[in-house]
C-alpha cells in the first residue's frame, strides 16, 4: 500500500500516475517527479503544491514508518475507524474518526491502522514555500478534531482534487488542485483554532474543579493521581494549566492553601501548633512548622504573635 514515495518517470506529461490498490474505491494519485520539479520554480506553484493524494478505505495492515521523516508535510483525515501515530520520541497516540493529523516535513514518525477497527483515511502530501506559514497558522498540536459542520467542506475539496486528477490533467487543472489544497489547509487551521479555544475552556474548568476539591478537602491527603482523575488531564498538562492559572504547580498550590488555613487557625483560635498541624493533615508538628515558614515566611509562633488589622 502506497502513501508517499513519489514514482520516478521520464515523461514530461502533466497527467498524474493513478493507482488503485486492492480494495474497492482505494486509490491515490502521484504527480510525476519532473513535473513537480518544474512547478517548484513556477511563480504560481512554488508557494503550495500537492505531491501525492489519496483515499484508503478500511485500510487493514496500513503501517508507515519514516525514521527520517518526509520531505513533504503529511496530512491525514480519519473518516472512519481509528489508527495510531507516533511523532519523534513521543509515545504512541490514537487518531479517532473526525480527527486530523498533520506531520511537518522532516519529523520522524509512524502511523498505522487499528487492527480491530482499521481506519478509512483521506491523505495528502504538501510542499511549497508557504508551507511553514500554513503550519505556523495551524499551530503546534499535530492532532485535532474537525467540526462535523466542516467535514462536508473538507471531503468536498478532497473529491474535487480526485476529480481533477482523474482526467487528463493540464497545468490549469493542477492549479485548481493546489487551490483546493489551500482551502483544505484553511479548514484545518480553523479547526485547530476552535480546538485550542475548547481546550482553553476545558482547562479552566479542570483547574476550577481541582481548586474546589482542594478547598473542600484541605485537611485530607491529596495525590496528583486524584487531581488527574478529577480533571481528566495528564499530570504534565494539569501542572501547566495550574501554573498558567495560579503561578504554582497543583501540589504546591494545595500546600499553600493548607498553610493559609493554618494561619487563620493561629490567629482566630487558641489551638496548639500540633492541633492545627493535625487539622491540616500533617501529623508531624516539626515538619508542619518548616512548611509553614517556607510558605508564610515566618514560623507558626511568630505568625501568632503578629498584630493584624
Amino acid at each position: 500500500m502506497y502513501d508517499g514515495c513519489m514514482e520516478q518517470t521520464s515523461t514530461r506529461d502533466v497527467t498524474p500516475i493513478r493507482q488503485t490498490v486492492g480494495l474497492p474505491h482505494e486509490f491515490f494519485f502521484v504527480l510525476p517527479t519532473p513535473f513537480l520539479a518544474e512547478l517548484a520554480e513556477h511563480a504560481l506553484f512554488a508557494p503550495l503544491r500537492v505531491t501525492d493524494i489519496g483515499f484508503f478505505p478500511k485500510a487493514l495492515h496500513h503501517d508507515r514508518i519514516r525514521e527520517n521523516g518526509c520531505d513533504a508535510a503529511i496530512m491525514l483525515y480519519c473518516h472512519e475507524g481509528r489508527g495510531f501515530f507516533r511523532l519523534g520520541t513521543e509515545s504512541e497516540q490514537v487518531l479517532l474518526p473526525g480527527q486530523v493529523l498533520l506531520i511537518p516535513p522532516g519529523t520522524p514518525h509512524r502511523y498505522r491502522a487499528s487492527p480491530e477497527q482499521p481506519w478509512s483515511i483521506y491523505w495528502m502530501h504538501l510542499a511549497g514555500s508557504l508551507l511553514p506559514a500554513y503550519l505556523q497558522m495551524i499551530g503546534t498540536s499535530p492532532r485535532f478534531p474537525i467540526h462535523p459542520r466542516a467535514t462536508g467542506d473538507l471531503l468536498r475539496e478532497f473529491h474535487r482534487c480526485f476529480t481533477l486528477l482523474g482526467q487528463p490533467c493540464q497545468t490549469e487543472e493542477y492549479f485548481l488542485v493546489c487551490q483546493a489544497a489551500g482551502t483544505i489547509l484553511a479548514l484545518v487551521a480553523q479547526a485547530a483554532k476552535q480546538s485550542r479555544l475548547q481546550l482553553t475552556e476545558k482547562g479552566e474548568q479542570a483547574v476550577e474543579a481541582c481548586l474546589r476539591h482542594m478547598e473542600a478537602h484541605v485537611t485530607q491527603p491529596l495525590t496528583m493521581r486524584r487531581l488527574m482523575d478529577i480533571s481528566g488531564f495528564s499530570a504534565s498538562h494539569l501542572s501547566a494549566l495550574f501554573k498558567q492559572s495560579t503561578g504554582r504547580a497543583p501540589m504546591a498550590h494545595f500546600q499553600r492553601m493548607r498553610m493559609q488555613a493554618a494561619a487563620r487557625e493561629l490567629v482566630f483560635t487558641d489551638k496548639s501548633v500540633k492541633e492545627i498541624a493535625l487539622a491540616c493533615g500533617i501529623a508531624d508538628p516539626l515538619y508542619f512548622s518548616r512548611v509553614f515558614k517556607s510558605v508564610m515566611g515566618v514560623s507558626p509562633a511568630g505568625y501568632r504573635q503578629r498584630t493584624f488589622g
